[in-house]
């Protein structure tokens, strides 16, 4: 063997070891890495069920705590809207929905019971009782932009869409930075055809909230019309 042989043979070894070792340090790169994505999401998870937990601890207090509170007062409609909300925030809406109807009984003009009845009705999907409830606390109380909220969508969902815009245009009136109005102004301009109409209500709710991902792809999507 000439030493030009011996030199090609022992770069050949020096390179395979150099491989072995490049190998070796990327496997355990990526072992450290795996780990440390692995013990963050392992976070992130725990996190998320300590903050239901706690979320469903505080939820069940309240519960009791207005349960309790109807024992001592059962003549008091306040405390079955505070029990149906409590309801109403643990997805419970029948059970909410329930505790609205008491308060109603209790005291036929008492307008939280109306308007929380009508939110409870339209998360149920039921929009007529919702626009129902929604049209009853309009009248208790015209100056709280919330029900006529409530029956502007309720009115978008059932197609009545003039009446819809007459309603959400009030709550702008009422409320000139409500995006929600302002949205879905947007959505029944774009349903009727009215690209000019439903990109300046688009733009109006993303001027509230320039990082929304909804109204930004709304926005998009009709500009693109």
């Amino acid at each position: 063997m000439n030493k030009l042989q011996e030199k090609l043979i022992k770069g050949k070894n020096t390179k395979k070891f150099l491989d072995g070792e490049f190998t070796l340090r990327t496997t355990v790169i990526v072992l450290v890495v795996t780990v440390m994505v692995m013990s963050i999401a392992t976070y992130f998870i725990n996190d998320q069920l300590t903050w239901r937990h706690r979320t469903n601890s505080i939820l069940l207090a309240r519960i009791d705590n207005f349960e309790q509170r109807i024992k001592k007062s059962p003549n008091q409609p306040s405390n079955y809207v505070e029990l149906g909300y409590a309801y109403f925030l643990a997805g419970r809406l029948n059970s909410a929905i329930s505790d609205y109807q008491k308060a109603i009984e209790i005291d036929k003009k008492y307008y939280p019971a109306y308007l929380n009845l009508a939110a409870a009705y339209y998360e149920s999907d039921k929009k007529e009782n919702s626009l129902e409830m929604a049209t009853k606390a309009f009248k208790l109380a015209p100056k709280d932009y919330k029900s006529l909220l409530i029956q502007g969508k309720c009115y978008a969902d059932l197609k009545h869409y003039k009446r819809a815009e007459i309603s959400l245009k009030k709550v702008l009136e009422m409320s000139p930075a409500n995006i929600d109005a302002a949205y879905e102004l947007g959505i029944i301009s774009e349903k009727q055809g009215n690209k000019k109409e439903a990109i300046d209500y688009y733009k109006l709710a993303s001027s509230f909230d320039p990082y929304n991902k909804e109204i930004q792809g709304a926005l998009k999507r009709a500009q693109r019309l």
